[in-house]
């Protein structure tokens, strides 16, 4: 009788020592999962970010090229055509900060924030030398045009300085999210085997 009873228990331990271990691999899976999931969606946000930071960068490229050509155009007597790729120029600029702010808005790490927040503002002093260069080009005055051309090529090194350092932070922020799910990969070998182990441990104890 009381070899019976020192098997069922010996029998009641090792199930429960098996459902412990399974609980344990299904919660980590589980918790994995959810993980692996919220990392991709980030991953994929992250990479947006980036495609949008540096489009408006190109759109931003666009308006100088824009407002530069309708200032040859005035030298060149071609009056309409100048004011026609003003007013575009104009429409490419909406669309660069449009895409600025898109790309921007839901930044929570306080260090990419402050990122974007200069780059911002590096956009708007930018678009500030823009707009005194659009004025210059319809006073058709090659002086005026000549001195705020000064502050919009220093307007556009210090933006292209703050898009790198903030598309760099976003990278590296990218790179630690794939870090991490490496690092996640080799626990869950690590915990795979380890449960191979237990389970063949309990079942040589059971036949023991």
């Amino acid at each position: 009788m009381f070899a019976h009873l020192k098997v069922r228990t010996g029998m009641i331990g090792v199930l429960v020592l098996f459902v412990i271990a399974l609980m344990f691999s299904i919660v980590n899976s589980w918790s994995s999962a959810v993980r692996s999931y919220d990392q991709v969606d980030e991953l994929r946000h992250t990479s947006q970010q980036i495609d949008g930071i540096n489009n408006s960068l190109l759109l931003a490229i666009r308006t100088s090229a824009n407002v530069s050509s309708a200032f040859i155009e005035t030298v060149g007597g071609r009056f309409e055509d100048a004011e026609a790729r003003l007013v575009r120029s104009e429409g490419i600029w909406n669309d660069a900060i449009a895409k600025l702010n898109a790309s921007t808005a839901d930044i929570r790490d306080p260090k990419l924030q402050a990122l974007a927040d200069d780059l911002k503002a590096a956009f708007a002093e930018y678009g500030t030398a823009i707009v005194g260069q659009r004025a210059a080009t319809r006073a058709r005055s090659a002086d005026q045009y000549f001195v705020v051309n000064i502050s919009a090529g220093k307007g556009m090194t210090k933006l292209q300085e703050i898009r790198v350092n903030l598309v760099g932070a976003l990278d590296a922020r990218a790179a630690e999210i794939n870090q991490d799910a490496s690092d996640r990969l080799a626990t869950a070998k690590r915990l795979s085997v380890a449960l191979a182990c237990i389970t063949l441990a309990l079942a040589v104890i059971c036949w023991m």
